[in-house]
């Protein structure tokens, strides 16, 4: 079954698109000719399997990777020509692995989100100690504030990280992998932050590799393979066994999720073979 690509194209629709971009690391390609078009106001999930090119997309869309072909714009505008402090106003970004030096508190490291609103003539203000304020609270680490980084547990310190990029007051929000080496205890709190932050109306892309909890979170779901989208869309329409086993080389069927109505994939027994297709599977 053809799973063709849809690019939004209106100016309603989106801020933030990639245009045709190539690119990757030294000689190696990773990206190939890839368009998008970030959706306002959605949570964006990118899947995909291993090395598809899921966190260099994101780092193109953040500018921390530079297309060799294509560019991306925001607002109609190259990021090569938006200034930085000036980007990192509209557009925050968390990578997969941030780090923070030892003895260094909550508090600290989500004031750090406030550095694209500093300058030599404009300080510290209370303006800035209400944004970190209220994005403690929205992540649910306000109690943790006083608290050194490294003494906190893996969902905890995620939170704190989240924290810092809601403190840098942007309407378009990305997130590499924030549940990575999380449990799942703790990979459903951090993705009930996305969520809310959804809700809120703010824009936000999220890299993830587990299907099903992308399935449940994600209101527009881009499947990634060998460094080009593969399809997009709403995830119960665009998810099938056949879009699914394409993507992941995953012999599957897709269910009902008892919980949300959406789509569940299970993965199957090669070996047993593959049961009578559901509807859902076609």
């Amino acid at each position: 079954m053809n799973h063709p690509v849809s690019v939004p194209t209106g100016a309603a629709d989106h801020r933030l698109a990639a245009h045709h971009i190539s690119c990757g690391y030294g000689s190696r390609t990773v990206l190939r000719s890839l368009d998008l078009a970030v959706l306002d106001g959605e949570l964006t999930v990118i899947l995909g399997p291993n090395a598809c090119g899921k966190s260099t997309l994101l780092k193109a869309l953040a500018r921390v990777v530079e297309p060799h072909e294509g560019f991306v714009t925001l607002d109609g505008r190259p990021l090569k020509g938006i200034r930085s402090r000036a980007l990192a106003r509209e557009l925050a970004m968390l990578p997969q692995t941030p780090e923070a030096p030892l003895g260094v508190t909550v508090a600290d490291v989500v004031a750090r989100g406030r550095y694209p609103h500093q300058s030599l003539v404009n300080s510290w203000t209370s303006r800035d100690e209400e944004a970190c304020r209220r994005a403690m609270a929205a992540t649910n680490v306000w109690d943790l504030r006083d608290r050194p980084v490294e003494s906190l547990s893996g969902g905890q310190r995620q939170r704190a990280w989240i924290a810092m990029t809601l403190a840098q007051s942007t309407p378009v929000i990305l997130l590499d992998e924030p549940t990575t080496y999380l449990d799942i205890t703790h990979q459903i709190e951090v993705l009930d932050v996305t969520r809310r932050l959804h809700e809120e109306g703010r824009t936000v892309v999220v890299v993830l590799h587990d299907l099903n909890l992308a399935l449940r979170y994600a209101t527009h779901l881009v499947m990634m393979k060998e460094g080009i989208v593969i399809a997009q869309g709403r995830p119960a329409q665009l998810v099938t066994s056949s879009l699914v086993e394409r993507v992941f080389d995953l012999p599957n069927v897709v269910i009902e999720d008892p919980a949300t109505g959406g789509p569940l994939v299970v993965p199957l027994d090669t070996k047993r073979g593959r049961p009578e297709a559901t509807p859902a599977d076609t």
